[in-house]
């Protein structure tokens, strides 16, 4: 976990801001980052821990949620956000895991 935590932390960037969420879980919240940033960064993240040889060796992965929304033209709330970021979560698992899925705010939250 912490190994993980410490890469979180390398590729997120100092305006991160990043904390254990749950169990297993992370949350990483990017300030005025857009959908593209996150997508990257999470790109980036998944890239690392698959490169660690030591994490590779425990068969860790990642599973990445990740979602965005534009102050300016939307009106989120961030337990909304979260819901949508956790229904991403979800779907990368479905997926199989070890990948990311970003949602954009706009789509339905249930």
């Amino acid at each position: 976990m912490q190994k993980v935590a410490a890469q979180i932390r390398a590729i997120m960037g100092e305006d991160a801001i990043c904390g254990r969420y749950g169990g297993d879980e992370f949350i990483v919240i990017l300030p005025k980052a857009t959908l593209a940033v996150v997508e990257e960064r999470g790109n980036r993240l998944l890239e690392a821990i698959r490169a660690d040889t030591k994490l590779k060796e425990l068969h860790v992965t990642l599973s990445i949620g990740g979602a965005a929304w534009d102050v300016v033209k939307e009106d989120c709330k961030v337990r909304q956000l979260l819901k949508q970021a956790d229904a991403a979560l979800y779907q990368a698992k479905e997926k199989g895991r070890d990948t990311l899925v970003v949602a954009h705010y706009e789509q339905s939250v249930a």
